[in-house]
């Protein structure tokens, strides 16, 4: 999956966990589960995120807090989700009341979905990875470091695929 970028940069730091992903995270543990918190993956050229958890190569869970329900914040989480979804990521997203009454419930959902993937990652079918439009709304990236871009993704796809 030389097309997936998920690297852990010391330069960019991610939010601190909620009080829900805190909760997320102690019972996946007991579960033996293994996650990454805190890793960026760059989802375009220039547009990187954070997830809350990945959970193998493909799977990344979303702790949505009140402010994930406001229409500025839907639209680019949607945005966002179909371009993970389109690089042959999963993503699943859980409301922080729900992670709080019924942490069991959520942590089985994961472990269900991470065998589905892990049983579709062992047929050896290869995601659809497709390229996002530019907003309308964006100024051009000036020439010169549009030509670094490619060089800089190249450079960190290859380091991460060697982490994989």
């Amino acid at each position: 999956m030389s097309n997936l970028t998920i690297t852990n940069t010391t330069k960019f730091k991610a939010p601190p966990p909620t009080k829900a992903e805190l909760k997320l995270r102690s019972i996946l543990k007991s579960k033996n589960l293994l996650f990454k918190p805190g890793h960026v993956i760059w989802y375009t050229n220039c547009h990187k995120y954070t997830p809350d958890l990945i959970i193998g190569k493909r799977l990344i869970i979303e702790v949505d807090g009140k402010i994930h329900d406001a229409n500025f914040i839907k639209t680019p989480d949607r945005i966002r989700q179909r371009a993970l979804e389109n690089m042959g990521f999963h993503v699943m997203r859980f409301k922080n009341k729900k992670i709080q009454s019924h942490p069991a419930i959520v942590a089985e959902e994961i472990i269900q979905k991470y065998y589905e993937i892990v049983d579709f990652d062992n047929n050896s079918q290869k995601p659809i990875v497709t390229a996002i439009k530019e907003p309308e709304e964006s100024k051009e990236i000036p020439f010169d470091i549009q030509e670094k871009l490619t060089g800089w993704t190249k450079f960190y796809n290859d380091k991460i695929s060697e982490e994989l």
